[in-house]
């Protein structure tokens, strides 16, 4: 069994998708040029099954047993109350 970022696959295919759709449709409408389209920043999208907070920090699974944790305190990553309740029940 290859254990790999194949979980990762299917959500960047989803998000080119979101991003084409989107821009096709404007398009369409006659918002935007026939340039390729591109996104203005840096994002990162994570399944919720991939997440966990653990306090102040984020735990996001890379593979099975690897993790990366970000440091959430005094950062704009700042959670609200109301998603620090929802991530602590899960």
């Amino acid at each position: 069994m290859r254990i790999g970022l194949t979980q990762h696959t299917g959500l960047v295919t989803k998000t080119a998708y979101s991003i084409f759709k989107s821009w096709r449709k404007n398009y369409v409408k006659g918002e935007r040029k026939r340039n390729k389209p591109t996104t203005r920043r840096l994002f990162a999208r994570a399944k919720q099954t991939l997440i966990k907070l653990e306090g102040e920090r984020l735990r996001l699974t890379i593979k099975p047993g690897e993790h990366v944790y970000i440091d959430l305190k005094g950062t704009f990553l700042c959670l609200r109350k109301f998603h620090q309740r929802v991530l602590a029940n899960q």
